[in-house]
C-alpha cells in the first residue's frame, strides 16, 4: 500500500470529502434503479393479473380433470403430454404430522416408553427417527400424531 498518496491531513480530509461524495452518489444511483425495478414489478403484475387469475382457475380445472380420470390418463406412466404440457403425478415423501400439543405427543411417547424419538435438550419431536420406525409408532397409536402421505400434481412447460 503507499502510503505517499495523502501528503498530510488537509489532503486526507479532501480524500475523504471526495470518497463520501462518491459513496452517496453510488448510493443515490442503486436507490433510483431500486425504485425503478419496484416500479416495473408493479406494472407487470397489474399488467398480468387477468391472466395469471385466469391460468390459475385453469391449473385447477386441469388438475380436478386429471385426478378425477386418472385411472385412464395416467394408466401407463406418471405422466403424459398434451401440447407443450406435461401433467405429472408423484408421490410426496411421507411426513410426520402432530395434530395435538406437542409436549403432550412427547409426554405420550414417553410413556408408551418409547426411546430414541425425542430430541433431548430441546425437548422436541425427532421427526426422521418416528418416520424410520413408522409402523411401531402406528402400532402404539399415540394422540395427536400421525402420518401424511400423498401426491403432488405438476403442470410443467415441456
Amino acid at each position: 500500500m503507499d502510503t505517499t498518496a495523502l501528503a498530510d491531513d488537509a489532503a486526507l480530509r479532501r480524500a475523504a470529502l471526495a470518497l463520501s461524495k462518491h459513496r452517496q452518489t453510488i448510493a443515490d444511483a442503486e436507490t433510483r434503479r431500486d425504485a425503478a425495478v419496484a416500479a416495473a414489478r408493479d406494472e407487470e403484475a397489474k399488467a398480468t393479473a387477468k391472466a395469471r387469475e385466469a391460468a390459475a382457475k385453469l391449473e385447477t380445472d386441469i388438475e380436478a380433470y386429471c385426478l378425477a380420470h386418472r385411472a385412464r390418463l395416467f394408466a401407463d406412466a406418471k405422466s403424459f403430454k398434451v401440447g407443450s404440457l406435461s401433467f405429472e403425478i408423484r408421490k410426496a415423501r411421507p411426513s410426520v404430522v402432530v395434530t395435538g400439543d406437542e409436549q403432550d405427543v412427547i409426554a405420550a411417547i414417553r410413556e408408551a416408553k418409547f426411546y430414541g424419538f425425542v430430541r433431548i435438550g430441546a425437548e422436541s419431536l425427532d421427526r426422521a427417527a418416528i418416520l424410520k420406525h413408522r409402523e411401531q409408532i402406528e402400532a402404539a397409536n399415540i394422540p395427536g400424531l400421525g402420518f401424511r402421505e400423498g401426491e403432488t400434481f405438476t403442470i410443467r412447460t415441456a
